[in-house]
């Protein structure tokens, strides 16, 4: 499969490098000695978002627009399931976390395939926000919002390798990015869909694990403020 031979930037180990693409073996990407799982996530994300590049575009017409996406939702992770069948995982549950699966030496986390629009005022779900923020910060899963809040109130952060991936594709023209919700520069707060993402505004800056659940956890005090301000509203003026 064609890959783009563009300079793309990857993070490993915490040390920033230009690389083209094409020098990434798979066997390489497997397994480098000085990577650990949570770059090793970063990496080969990079390399499916590259995979996937400008390869498939959607023509809506006169079709339904939700299910041209979950169709072609379903080519785009046939395609990456057989550019790296080792260590891309299809999921078995159609509530799973995300459509596919990246492996890793650390662990198999979740990557959410979006076909989207490019248009400057919409914003796209994210999906799952509850369990994501329970899964990123605190390794379990969370079933609520009450929940949440007395994780956050009581529970330390999780050591263990964490990750969770966004790989977004642009209906019109094909186009690809990609980022995770520790090194996502800035989230859309909605307090009724939770988190979300615009096309033309997202971008990534460099986060350790640690400083991606410092900004998530802030990101989710915000949405929950957000949630909250009606019934404040309402007892601060009874």
């Amino acid at each position: 499969m064609r890959l783009q031979q563009v300079k793309e930037t990857i993070f490993t180990s915490g040390r920033r490098f230009i690389a083209n693409p094409m020098m990434f073996s798979r066997a390489r990407v497997e397994a480098h000695p000085d990577v650990s799982a949570y770059d090793e996530f970063l990496n080969k994300l990079e390399l499916l978002r590259l995979v996937l590049d400008r390869q498939i575009r959607v023509c809506n017409g006169l079709e339904d627009g939700r299910l041209v996406s979950l169709n072609t939702e379903v080519k785009a992770t046939s395609i990456l399931l057989d550019a790296y069948p080792s260590w891309v995982l299809g999921k078995n549950d159609n509530r799973a976390a995300g459509d596919i699966y990246i492996k890793t030496s650390g662990g198999i986390f979740p990557i959410n395939v979006k076909f989207i629009v490019n248009n400057s005022t919409s914003a796209n779900n994210i999906g799952g926000t509850v369990q994501n923020v329970g899964k990123l910060l605190y390794g379990r899963h969370v079933s609520s919002f009450n929940d949440l809040a007395y994780a956050m109130r009581n529970e330390a952060f999780t050591n263990d390798t964490q990750q969770y991936g966004v790989l977004a594709i642009n209906k019109g023209t094909g186009e690809t990015k990609s980022f995770t919700l520790f090194n996502v520069a800035q989230l859309v707060i909605n307090p009724s869909n939770g988190f979300q993402f615009n096309w033309n505004t997202v971008s990534t800056i460099p986060r350790t694990q640690r400083e991606g659940q410092d900004f998530l956890y802030s990101q989710t005090m915000d949405l929950l403020a957000k949630k909250a301000a009606p019934f404040n509203y309402i007892m601060n003026n009874a």
